[in-house]
């Protein structure tokens, strides 16, 4: 059992973009385009669209593939405040600083952007998942524009894709 909850099957099975079968000799590998399925009993449930967390570590693959040609994303980094935590656990990181709506992925670089005449602090990107299926909370927009207000290029990606573009055009590189 990986323990999904009645909760999350439900919850999958209203989902146009996620797949439910119950067969439970079906593989849980990567498909071709490299998501796999999570097993729930019997029943496992595979999405046609990667999650947030998956386009995370995407990106982040990404970034520590290409560290030693452009060092600067040594610094970039996700500060872990998103996700589910048992009531416990939250209650304890929120006492620890832990503040919702921060961005998903900091760059503290500056940059001189000649185009609109500004030196950048660094770069925030709020990542979404590529369908467009989620759109940034209240609390992310505040921070999003406190961040800009501080001479932050703040950016809402869709899909790990679009944050690696983002990045390339920020610090210069190609993609």
């Amino acid at each position: 059992m990986s323990g999904w909850s009645d909760i999350a099957y439900k919850a999958a099975l209203g989902n146009p973009d996620i797949v439910v079968a119950d067969d439970s000799t079906m593989p849980a590998t990567p498909d071709s385009r490299g998501y796999t399925a999570r097993q729930n009993g019997n029943r496992y449930i595979a999405s046609q669209t990667p999650t947030e967390a998956q386009e995370q570590a995407f990106l982040f693959d990404w970034i520590d593939a290409n560290i030693s040609s452009y060092p600067p994303l040594r610094w970039a980094f996700h500060p872990a405040n998103g996700e589910y935590r048992p009531p416990v656990t939250a209650a304890r990181l929120k006492r620890m600083g832990v503040r919702a709506g921060v961005v998903d992925v900091l760059l503290p670089y500056r940059v001189y952007d000649a185009g609109v005449d500004k030196l950048y602090t660094g770069l925030a990107i709020e990542l979404k998942r590529s369908d467009h299926s989620n759109k940034p909370t209240p609390e992310q927009e505040q921070w999003l524009l406190w961040l800009d207000s501080q001479d932050w290029r703040c950016v809402v990606c869709y899909g790990a894709q679009e944050a690696i573009g983002v990045i390339c055009e920020y610090l210069g590189m190609e993609d």
